[in-house]
């Protein structure tokens, strides 16, 4: 029997393969970061566990980098990354739209200039995510970060992205040291470089494609999305 099309109608993307319990989901995105009437672009990367249908905690990753014209203000010049964990609450899992909201906590490092400090970072958001096969979605989503500042109170940073996200087996990467074989992964990270003297960093999020040939060699190749 022809497996049945997650484009169809039915009660369950998931319940076609392995069900919901321990998918792993790991999601790349772009977008920007709004502080201050400041914006800049973002690179965030996420993964996610589910431990009941509507439930799963996750861990996130996200940075961007705010320049102002370097005439005006050079000392202004900052980046921010933000670590944060926390549960996710989804409505009607396994369908082909899944709308989601989040809540968690954790840090995010401020760096500019010739020094840096470190806040404790409230996180909450929500999104929405698009089924294009029953393992392959297309992730847009809301962050709010709210930051204590010692002295300043409470600042609220505002982010809103879009990615891609593979929904993989909870065993996967594969531990086995004979595993072989295609994969796919998608990645963010920050990319620095330095044009002449100066050093530029800008955030790339992408996907990878690898071949496992032998038990510790692998060829691949990788796409991304680098804002500059």
């Amino acid at each position: 029997i022809a497996p049945e099309s997650p484009f169809d109608p039915q009660e369950t993307v998931l319940e076609i393969s392995e069900g919901w319990l321990g998918r792993n989901l790991y999601t790349s995105r772009v977008g920007v970061l709004i502080y201050d009437g400041q914006t800049a672009p973002a690179a965030e990367f996420s993964f996610a566990r589910t431990f009941t249908p509507e439930l799963a905690w996750r861990v996130e990753l996200a940075s961007a980098e705010f320049s102002p014209d370097e005439d005006i203000a050079p000392e202004q010049h900052e980046v921010r990354t933000a670590v944060n964990g926390g549960l996710s609450y989804s409505y009607r899992p396994g369908g082909l739209a899944v709308p989601y909201a989040l809540l968690g906590a954790g840090v995010m490092h401020t760096a500019w200039a010739d020094s840096s400090r470190t806040d404790l970072d409230v996180s909450f958001g929500a999104g929405f995510r698009m089924y294009l096969t029953k393992d392959i979605v297309l992730d847009a989503a809301y962050r709010g970060h709210v930051i204590t500042v010692e002295g300043k109170g409470a600042e609220l940073l505002n982010g809103v992205s879009l990615g891609v996200g593979m929904q993989l087996p909870k065993f996967y990467p594969s531990t086995a040291i004979s595993s072989r074989g295609i994969y796919l992964a998608p990645f963010a990270a920050y990319q620095a470089f330095s044009p002449r003297f100066s050093i530029d960093v800008a955030p790339e999020a992408g996907m990878k494609l690898g071949w496992r040939m032998y038990e510790r060699l692998t060829v691949e190749a990788e796409g991304s999305y680098l804002p500059l």
